[in-house]
């Protein structure tokens, strides 16, 4: 009698499948974290753009007036509503120009009069500032 059925069949077995989703799982729990703080570092190049539009007014309205103006009305700027940051705060103290705080309060950026942005960390991640690059 002759076996009709191959030796050789196509597909693959249970334990290559297995290994193959334990490899994506392993490469995805070491990607995801990161991948999170380069979205975080992306939404906050948006507060930086608005701390450089405040520096650039602050800076007119001190040729005008011999001093940098107290609040953001008093500056000719249109500063957009944000989905990531609340509403810019003028905070003249020291060299110290404005400050503008992201939405989840893990961080505010500051910028001061030569044009320095720093990030002081919030709540949770202590690293936060160091891992979206200021």
């Amino acid at each position: 009698m002759k076996n009709n059925y191959s030796t050789h069949q196509k597909g693959f077995t249970l334990i290559e499948i297995i290994v193959v989703v334990i490899i994506i799982g392993f490469v995805a729990a070491f990607a995801l974290p990161n991948i999170s703080y380069i979205i975080e570092k992306t939404k906050s190049s948006e507060g930086k753009q608005i701390l450089l539009s405040l520096l650039n007014a602050q800076k007119v309205y001190k040729l005008d007036h011999d001093a940098y103006a107290l609040n953001v009305d008093a500056l000719d700027v249109q500063i957009p509503n944000s989905a990531n940051f609340s509403p810019p705060a003028i905070d003249i103290n020291g060299n110290l120009i404005a400050a503008i705080q992201r939405n989840t309060g893990t961080y505010s950026l500051e910028i001061f009069d030569n044009g320095t942005i720093s990030c002081v960390k919030g709540s949770g991640d202590s690293t936060i500032c160091q891992k979206i690059g200021y």
